[in-house]
């Protein structure tokens, strides 16, 4: 929703008001400065919404440590999914 808010070109319609960000987007805002300086981010945790991460990560500089987090989180979203079919 954020993003169709941003594209709208509404002058004065701050998409972060309207929809403040989350603790996941704000903390995967934060590790993009770290993987552009090649620094490894931290592990996926419980109940964190791995795309969100994943969508985020991916406009970081090409370094190996965005390419391990990616890997990282991807993985850990497809475990996600198959433990959720598994459960049901």
């Amino acid at each position: 929703m954020r993003t169709v808010i941003e594209k709208s070109g509404i002058d004065g319609m701050d998409s972060t008001v309207i929809i403040p960000e989350s603790v996941d987007e704000m903390h995967a805002k934060n590790n993009l400065e770290l993987l552009n300086n090649n620094i490894e981010v931290s592990a996926p945790q419980p109940n964190q919404e791995l795309l969100t991460y994943i969508a985020i990560y991916k406009q970081a500089l090409p370094t190996p440590a965005r390419e391990k987090a990616l890997e990282t989180y991807t993985n850990a979203y497809i475990d996600s999914k198959a433990f959720e079919q598994v459960a049901t």
